[in-house]
């Protein structure tokens, strides 16, 4: 019985296909005007990845200017995090008096006016003065992995600016490793598959609740009147909430279920960078996209053979004269290594030159992409 219903058991590829593209490229309309912008742009924005992780902060805050003057300036805890990165830069350098000086006149300001946590946080990395050195081995992977943490937050920020909304394949992971946590906890077992805990960094974020600030004490209580007490053991038991996160949560959503459900899964902090490599990874496997190489190689493979082919054509009515040959071969051969560099750098001769006479004799009868397919049999043999 239980054979036959795994037989019966159907995978919806395409649905998948569809979420994992979605999530890959959030604005949609590829052809787009926007698409093109939101695509240069990201490609800029993971070329700051290594940056960061090397250290060279001052290059990440210029390159993030550069793709949004403003993010930087809207998004204060971030900043406040890659100033963190700086600071702990000029203590792996020894610059100890530096150091101070930039924790006392640049980064403690930062903390006071950024996200609440950041002050906690500016505390924490003054330990780094006192107890730790950075340049040891197991600080040089914590960075690495803070770093990593750190572009994740400046990724979805860009997606923010660039008014991308989360996607819902990232809810759903995010949603997966919330039951599973749920389960584990739950159960009182360890987890099975460990691994899972990769997909988010540390601990959830805190509840941001600065637009209850917003609404006035009798509107808050008049949405707090109206929780249906179902939806709120509903909300309590499917993301493991406390019952004042989750009253919060559905007041500042003015009991909208699905917003409080999406704001409280976006605490979860997805490693995109993770999710990312293995989305193109199965794009790739499922032929959605192509090999950015391969297209490449291919592209200018095409673009060669369109060469040669020109040219052989150009001298189609001069090399033929009474079935005779009248052109010299190295006149045709000069030809192509003029108008085409490396042509036969790239498939070293393979005694190519004398191959060139074959395939003028297939040409003759009009047939060029045998002559091209000959031409290249004589090249993979030769290699």
């Amino acid at each position: 019985m239980e054979e036959e219903q795994k037989s019966q058991l159907q995978f919806n590829t395409s649905l998948l296909d569809e979420l994992v593209l979605h999530y890959l490229f959030p604005s949609g309309a590829k052809d787009s005007e926007f698409f093109h912008q939101f695509k240069k742009n990201m490609d800029r924005l993971f070329s700051i990845k290594q940056i960061l992780i090397n250290g060279e902060i001052q290059k990440v805050i210029k390159s993030l200017n550069e793709i949004d003057p403003n993010i930087l300036d809207q998004n204060k805890d971030i900043y406040f995090l890659i100033k963190r990165e700086e600071f702990i830069e000029l203590i792996k350098k020894k610059e100890i008096e530096s150091a101070l000086n930039f924790a006392q006149k640049v980064l403690e300001p930062l903390a006071l006016t950024a996200h609440p946590e950041s002050y906690n946080k500016f505390k924490e990395v003054l330990l780094y003065l006192i107890y730790e050195d950075p340049n040891l081995p197991k600080w040089i992977t914590k960075l690495k992995e803070q770093r990593e943490e750190l572009f994740s937050k400046i990724y979805i920020s860009f997606l923010k600016s660039m008014n991308v909304e989360e996607t819902t394949f990232s809810y759903l992971i995010r949603y997966l490793v919330a039951i599973h946590n749920l389960y584990t906890i739950l159960s009182g077992k360890t987890s099975k598959y460990p691994e899972i805990e990769t997909f988010i960094y540390g601990e959830k974020l805190p509840q941001d609740t600065n637009k209850l600030s917003l609404l006035s004490r009798p509107r808050i209580r008049e949405l707090e009147n109206s929780i249906s007490r179902n939806n709120l053991r509903q909300f309590i038991n499917a993301l493991n909430l406390t019952v004042d996160e989750a009253k919060n949560a559905l007041v500042m959503s003015e009991n909208d279920m699905d917003k409080a459900f999406k704001t409280e899964l976006l605490r979860i902090q997805l490693n995109h960078n993770l999710l990312i490599k293995l989305s193109f990874d199965y794009c790739q496997i499922r032929g959605l996209i192509n090999n950015s190489n391969e297209t490449e190689k291919s592209q200018q493979n095409q673009k060669e053979k369109k060469e040669f082919f020109e040219i052989i054509k150009s001298f189609r009515s001069e090399i033929f004269a009474d079935s005779k040959l009248t052109v010299p071969i190295d006149v045709i051969i000069n030809e192509i290594e003029e108008n085409i560099p490396n042509f036969f750098k790239k498939r070293k001769n393979l005694k190519f030159r004398l191959a060139l006479l074959c395939v003028i004799n297939i040409l003759e009868y009009g047939e060029f992409e045998k002559a091209w397919d000959y031409a290249n049999e004589k090249k993979r043999k030769r290699n």
